[in-house]
């Protein structure tokens, strides 16, 4: 099947240099062989189509569609008809493999895409075609998204598949931009109006940067400008609890340095907002149950390590202060894991000393900001010593612990500093020593591990 494949895309990909020499027969054929016996268009196309029939046997969906577009796209005016039937063949074949009761989200993300390559052909082949595929792939995309939902969206947030409930909310935006990016070379305009009608919801796509970096490239600066300044107004008037929409807008605020400072502030107001609104869904689903811890973690990881720096950098000090003081009010909230993820993710600055940089996080009014950067630091020195064991570092670590508020996230990292002298004993073959520790510390979990892995292997525990 490969080699079958692989001639095919070799087919394909050949042929078309077949087309900038008919014009030329008398570069190509000897002087005593008549050139009118050759009709070497004919022969390209004849080999077009045959290729193109070959593809269309293919039992993969996605090297099916790529081929059959990329035959219709190369066939000649005088080849209209046979492109279309290739693009309806294409069209045909992907609604039956995405037809079945059960189709994925994955699967359906590949209809979506696929679609879209396909409808990028038919607009230069038949515009009334395509704008009535636009409007049916738009329908089909809002009706998914509707079907595939499981009731109300903080019911969805409650439940173990609130990604999967968020990312079948989340289709009818994909398909949008899908649409903008098959229009993008045809109808600029259009293809920014739907971008912006994309994110009207809240949901922001990740193939939204496929328009921006496209417009970018071509030196389209005022359309540019344009579409980011009217994307900005858009998620001003809207809010989001979608981590995914919260971590690509975060990207797409800070991509282009010249974006206009009104779409800037939309952003910010964008985020603030969500922020906001996630805040009082805590709260109030506190009190019937609470929200899925998962996904808990996984917004406020992304409030925390994707969003801030973009409050930071675009708004006003007390504009950053209220963002701190509303991710503290639910900071009870979130699973000591993602809190744990988060403070490994944030970078130490190396251009200050250790005693420095500790001496800037006392200063911290905020509890919960001062024990998440002591933890960081102390996990930052914790990372230094398990590569090359030093006291000097275990006491950085050791001092910043003792500052934690926190009493069961003090406990934890005092087991991590216990595990690293353990380790270092174990690395200089002192087990007698490293059993003496393991055994005479109070015996939490993760001092319980260490110990036992000690006893039974004689092998350090990784941190």
């Amino acid at each position: 099947m490969r080699r079958v494949f692989a001639t095919i895309v070799l087919g394909i990909w050949i042929i078309p240099a077949v087309f900038f020499t008919v014009g030329r027969p008398a570069l190509c054929v000897a002087q005593t062989v008549p050139s009118q016996e050759y009709d070497y268009t004919a022969q390209a196309i004849d080999s077009v189509l045959n290729v193109a029939d070959e593809a269309a046997k293919l039992p993969d969906i996605e090297q099916k569609v790529a081929l059959l577009v990329k035959a219709a796209k190369i066939l000649p005016a005088s080849s209209h008809d046979d492109a279309l039937r290739l693009l309806d063949k294409a069209l045909s074949d992907l609604k039956d493999w995405n037809s079945t009761e059960k189709t994925t989200w994955i699967r359906r993300r590949t209809a979506s895409s696929l679609r879209s390559k396909i409808l990028s052909v038919y607009i230069t082949l038949d515009k009334d075609k395509a704008s009535a595929l636009r409007k049916e792939f738009l329908a089909a995309a809002a009706n998914a998204t509707t079907t595939n939902r499981s009731g109300d969206l903080t019911s969805a947030l409650r439940s173990e598949n609130w990604i999967k409930e968020i990312l079948n909310r989340n289709e009818r935006a994909d398909e949008t931009v899908n649409i903008a990016l098959s229009i993008m070379d045809t109808n600029p305009e259009r293809a920014s109006t739907l971008v912006v009608q994309s994110v009207a919801g809240g949901v922001v796509s990740a193939k939204i940067f496929g328009v921006l970096q496209k417009l970018k490239q071509n030196g389209n600066r005022a359309l540019l400008d344009d579409l980011e300044s009217k994307i900005g107004a858009a998620l001003a008037n809207t809010t989001t609890l979608d981590p995914f929409s919260l971590q690509f807008a975060s990207v797409f605020a800070q991509w282009d340095a010249d974006m206009p400072p009104g779409a800037k502030n939309g952003f910010t107001v964008f985020f603030l907002n969500s922020l906001q609104t996630w805040v009082n869904l805590v709260k109030e689903a506190s009190e019937q149950g609470g929200l899925n811890p998962s996904y808990i973690g996984r917004i406020f990881t992304d409030f925390s390590f994707s969003v801030r720096p973009v409050i930071a950098r675009y708004s006003s000090p007390e504009q950053l202060q209220t963002f701190d003081l509303l991710l503290d009010q639910v900071s009870a909230s979130v699973p000591l894991r993602s809190k744990l993820d988060l403070q490994m993710l944030l970078p130490q600055d190396k251009s200050k000393e250790p005693r420095d940089i500790l001496a800037d996080i006392l200063k911290e009014p905020n509890t919960y900001r001062r024990d998440t950067r002591l933890m960081g630091f102390a996990l930052n020195h914790l990372r230094k010593s398990g590569q090359d064991f030093s006291e000097n570092e275990l006491a950085f670590s050791s001092e910043a612990i003792d500052r934690i508020s926190d009493a069961k996230l003090k406990t934890i990292m005092e087991d991590s500093v216990t595990i690293a002298r353990v380790n270092s004993m174990v690395k200089a073959k002192n087990f007698i020593a490293a059993r003496r520790l393991a055994c005479t510390t109070p015996p939490t979990p993760l001092i319980l591990s260490a110990s036992l892995l000690l006893r039974f292997t004689g092998e350090s525990l990784t941190l």
